[in-house]
């Protein structure tokens, strides 16, 4: 059982959806994440993936099953991968601006139950044969207060993500409840991150390094500030993100943060961490980048290992 200790005392062995209902109690009222125009509590955002999880686990979702999901970069796509976590099912995130051919290829080796669309995304995976659930039809149920009660263990898996192999073809790299909480937990301890925090993600689900920025800030009630598609491949977007919110934390590759710095990062606010991941650092990038944060960290990119090198 959870007791309601602080950040520095949590121990592996949790599910990450378990720590999340834990934080969603602690800091209920508080804005978990912001996109656009829209922004969500934790009890919202807890109430609305139990909502789904409810529906999902009605149609039979359930431990040892896996479920895509391809929606949009909204407040909604979050919603649905805690909820895919609390079914006990794993998810398989598929970026809708992903090529077709790296999509179905997904699709086929992973096999999926189903797939998680809208109605923006619908007709891209109308040639594949399975089950597709419009997640718009949701929006008329009334949000679920309780959650789920699925036993799910931390050798159950978490989620599937497909990186680059040897030859170029992309292979499936299977990721368990106890990697994740691992990963997170260790993350937050040394990262120092606190309920002040404001991190801005802009890293594509479909890449594992994805799910520090969607799930560390929820862990000790930050704030997550995700970026639309547009923004993220617009630096002075990005960089307008950061000012606007009052960003704290970010994660990117070492060509963006090349990019940022060109485009006049070092303008911005000063960054309290700054998140270098999905490949080496080079030295001179990471003293330039030091100018920019009070702390700067490398933490490479080794999807075998459950996201990065372990803090």
């Amino acid at each position: 059982m959870l007791d309601n200790k602080q950040n520095d005392t949590f121990t592996l062995g949790f599910c990450v959806h378990n720590l999340v209902e834990h934080a969603a109690i602690r800091f209920y009222d508080k804005i978990a994440l912001i996109c656009a125009n829209k922004s969500l509590t934790f009890g919202a955002l807890n109430c609305l993936s139990n909502q789904l999880a409810l529906s999902l686990i009605d149609w039979g979702i359930g431990r040892g099953k896996i479920i895509a999901v391809a929606l949009e970069r909204s407040p909604r796509l979050v919603v649905a991968l805690l909820a895919v976590l609390k079914t006990g099912a794993a998810y398989l995130p598929l970026d809708p601006v992903f090529p077709n051919e790296r999509l179905s290829h997904m699709l086929n080796d992973a096999s999926p139950s189903c797939i998680l669309v809208e109605s923006t995304s619908k007709d891209l995976f109308a040639p594949w044969r399975g089950i597709c659930f419009d997640v718009d039809d949701m929006q008329s149920m009334p949000a679920g207060a309780r959650n789920p009660n699925i036993s799910v263990q931390v050798t159950d898996l978490a989620y599937i993500t497909y990186s680059s192999g040897p030859t170029g073809q992309a292979r499936g790299v299977q990721v368990t409840h106890g990697a994740i909480s691992n990963i997170l937990c260790s993350t937050m301890r040394e990262l120092g991150c606190k309920e002040t925090d404001r991190l801005l993600a802009i890293t594509t689900i479909c890449s594992s390094i994805a799910v520090l920025e969607l799930f560390l800030p929820l862990l000790c009630g930050a704030s997550i500030v995700l970026a639309r598609t547009p923004d993220i491949s617009t630096p002075k977007a990005l960089l307008g993100l950061m000012r606007q919110y009052r960003i704290t934390t970010m994660q990117a590759t070492p060509v963006i943060w090349q990019i940022l710095l060109n485009q006049g990062l070092q303008d911005v606010h000063r960054l309290a961490n700054l998140i270098c991941n999905g490949g080496k650092l080079p030295q001179k990038l990471a003293q330039n980048l030091l100018s920019c944060a009070d702390s700067v960290w490398n933490l490479y990119e080794p999807t075998e290992a459950a996201i990065c090198w372990n803090l």
